[in-house]
């Protein structure tokens, strides 16, 4: 064979190597643009539903409830996530402690211990849940506290071979995959969003981890405004009271001052806050006498109402 040939079988041998390898490539961009594409779709199929469902809840009533809200929110993380049972955290006022708000199915719980009253219970489903709402945790503890200190979501995968899982001797109790997103509002953590075991048997994964952090970042938006409507209701109740409360207090003051022809009088009563703590009255001793009253509550607002 010529030295031209050999040349010319080689060169031929390169393209087609190259080409190859360009074209394997090429399908796996392909194939992870595709892939890419299924997963931001889905994403937005899963935030426009639970949007839709969500807006219902702020549509239906004047006041929204929170309870109804958040229990909405697990149902959307589970059906996401094909999760066996959900659960959502929020933060207390302290902004150090988390406790649950909304379970749904069996979700063991991730601190503290399991006692002997399970073995005695009514209703075993009920017991967990009861257990899981009375059981605080402050941030960073635990994995749902290491969630919320750090911001980040957390994916355990094998659940079984992890020491962070806690284990009980109960087979319905354990858990074999686990998920936890945190839920953020303006930068700040609120809460968590968990789900446990896929109901398939198989584990969680990144892009179900994707897919609940977007739900969970949707979620903290209604959960934020939700509080700040039932906070908003409250001071209108409040306000409503409040301004009860001074009318009585503004009954319990003389509505005329005496008239005497020695001493000019007169009174004159403006609470700093809504209601206050002073109090002044006039009493006839006789025809030459007269008493009066003038009293200063320590303190203000409606502690110092009350002692009025």
């Amino acid at each position: 064979m010529a030295r031209a040939d050999l040349a010319l079988i080689i060169l031929l041998t390169a393209l087609l190597i190259a080409f190859a390898v360009g074209f394997f490539l090429e399908r796996r961009r392909r194939l992870r643009l595709t892939a890419e594409r299924d997963r931001l779709l889905q994403e937005k199929d899963v935030v426009f539903n639970f949007v839709y469902d969500i807006g219902e809840v702020f549509a239906d009533t004047d006041q929204v409830d929170l309870s109804a809200l958040l229990k909405r929110v697990v149902y959307h993380a589970q059906r996401t996530a094909g999760a066996a049972s959900g659960v959502v955290y929020l933060l207390d006022e302290d902004q150090e402690t988390l406790r649950a708000a909304a379970v749904s199915g069996i979700f063991p719980p991730l601190v503290g211990s399991v006692d002997t009253g399970l073995e005695t219970a009514f209703s075993r489903i009920r017991y967990v849940e009861r257990l899981v709402r009375r059981q605080p945790i402050r941030l960073g503890e635990g994995l749902v506290g290491e969630t919320a200190l750090s911001g980040r979501a957390l994916l355990v995968e094998d659940a079984r071979s992890d020491p962070r899982i806690p284990r009980y001797g109960y087979d319905f109790l354990a858990i074999n995959s686990l998920l936890l997103v945190p839920m953020r509002f303006r930068h700040r953590v609120i809460g968590v969003l968990g789900v446990a075991n896929r109901t398939d048997g198989g584990s969680f994964s990144t892009t179900d981890m994707s897919l609940l952090q977007s739900l969970a970042d949707q979620a903290s938006v209604s959960i934020h405004y939700a509080r700040f409507s039932a906070a908003l209701d409250e001071k209108r109740r409040l306000d409503y009271d409040l301004g009860v409360a001074r009318k009585i207090q503004t009954a319990l003051l003389p509505k005329t001052v005496p008239r005497m022809e020695e001493v000019e009088l007169a009174a004159f009563s403006m609470p700093a806050q809504q209601i206050g703590g002073d109090y002044y009255d006039f009493l006839e001793v006789d025809e030459n006498h007269l008493g009066i009253v003038i009293a200063d509550v320590s303190g203000k607002g409606v502690s110092g109402a009350i002692v009025m």
